[in-house]
């Protein structure tokens, strides 16, 4: 087996995300990451292997064990970010708050979302040259521009891009589909299925029954009793809106998206090309929806890609597409609350792959499996601040554990890569590509 010898480099990035600038704060990230990094490779990998040597018909993976394991040392790294500010402002710290720790299932379940533009503009490029390309032999763009007015409803104007379907050995299936909005068609007033409202859940008797029902089990119930129902009871509600009528409920959640972004124009022309008109005159919206499905079940959105486009009366669809590339913004939704532990439960079957991958079965098929699995866990966002850090170092561990040390440059995020590059053949492709192995 022959790896390319490439010196390691520090995780910069990680550091200046944290915003770890000054040398002490450095080492206590670097000690940090390299404590989860061999906790989860001596502590919690090879325990896990060495009991399922003893016992073959042990059944039970390592994986969320890890994930809990990394996003701990993750948050005691931000809980220190977070309290050294605090005492640079003069303000009083409360662990409690740590924006970097918040899990996404423990707030209203509202789909988070993150601008491709200044800091994260090359991704946001990237995307945008996938979205030209996929769209400049689509037939269904082309007819809607020749339409004064698209009938909102939930099958209209959607289309999906050839050859994007992939298919391994386990059944993943990609799909990326395309829908197309005329900027005067957006009701300002739609509202977002994923947003619950405070008045909804406190006016359901559904949720009253819950509260008397806890009352009477605990005597008496705390802030943190009712605050753990309320959330709940909200990813219940949104749940069933989902699963009462799927159609509608993504068609409303479109139709919300692109009125955010009909808000936010004017963080659009700041975050343009200085080159570039800051003058924005939308003449229509692309939605793309990312989805996928594993082992012949239902398909499940991971990320929805939505951007903007400019174009005058008779102008060539490639004009248009061509400023698109050019003036690119990009926004991710990223995946709806209610499906994160499918998606979360679905990349434990590749961590387990990669985990008790052997030699023999090629350091390529190592690669894939880790791959696939930080694809899912990109897309499949748990915590607001976003888990990168994490999955980052489960990589790193487990490519140690088979002996390997990952090199790669200062300014790779797998994350990103993944964002980037939704079609999984050239997603594994330059995934593959941004790092080295060096023999342990």
């Amino acid at each position: 087996m022959s790896l390319s010898l490439t010196p390691n480099q520090t995780q910069f990035h990680r550091i200046q995300a944290f915003k770890h600038l000054d040398e002490k704060d450095q080492l206590f990230f670097q000690k940090n990451s390299s404590t989860g990094i061999d906790f989860c490779v001596d502590k919690i990998f090879k325990k896990y292997l060495e009991e399922r040597t003893s016992d073959p018909e042990k059944s039970t993976s390592c994986f969320d064990k890890t994930i809990k394991t990394m996003s701990s040392h993750r948050n005691a790294i931000a809980r220190k970010t977070e309290q050294r500010s605090a005492l640079n402002s003069g303000v009083s710290y409360d662990e409690t708050t740590c924006k970097f720790g918040i899990s996404r299932t423990k707030q209203m379940p509202t789909v988070y979302e993150l601008v491709l533009g200044g800091g994260y503009e090359q991704t946001g490029n990237k995307v945008a040259q996938l979205i030209a390309r996929d769209l400049l032999t689509c037939r269904e763009f082309e007819k809607f521009r020749e339409t004064s007015s698209a009938e909102i409803v939930p099958t209209a104007g959607e289309t999906s891009t050839p050859g994007m379907n992939f298919t391994d050995e386990k059944g993943l299936n990609l799909q990326m589909n395309w829908k197309f909005l005329h900027a005067k068609d957006i009701d300002p007033t739609s509202i977002d299925p994923t947003d619950v409202s405070s008045d909804s859940i406190l006016k359901s008797k559904a949720f009253g029954s819950k509260v008397q029902e806890m009352k009477k089990l605990r005597g008496s119930l705390t802030f943190s009793d009712i605050e753990s129902l309320t959330t709940s009871f909200s990813l219940e509600m949104v749940h069933e809106r989902k699963r009462m009528n799927p159609e509608i409920f993504w068609c409303q959640r479109d139709m919300s998206i692109i009125t955010h972004m009909q808000k936010d124009l004017p963080r659009f022309e700041s975050l343009r090309p200085s080159q570039i008109s800051s003058r924005l005159r939308p003449a229509g919206y692309i939605i793309g929806t990312l989805s996928y499905s594993l082992q012949g079940r239902d398909p499940v959105v991971l990320t929805k890609y939505s951007t903007y486009f400019e174009s005058i009366p008779g102008e060539p669809k490639e004009e248009i597409l061509e400023r698109i590339q050019r003036c690119s913004f990009i926004k991710l939704s990223h995946q709806d609350i209610t499906d994160v532990p499918i998606t979360l439960s679905d990349a434990k079957l590749y961590f387990d792959d990669a985990i008790h991958w052997t030699p023999e079965q090629g350091i390529e098929q190592l690669k894939n499996s880790v791959g696939k699995m930080i694809y899912l866990l990109a897309h499949n966002h748990r915590d607001v601040r976003g888990t990168a850090a994490a999955t980052e170092w489960i990589e790193k561990a487990i490519y140690k554990l088979h002996g390997f040390q990952l090199a790669s440059p200062e300014e790779r995020m797998p994350d990103l890569i993944a964002f980037g590059n939704y079609h999984m053949d050239e997603y594994l492709e330059e995934y593959k590509g941004s790092f080295n192995l060096d023999g342990i």
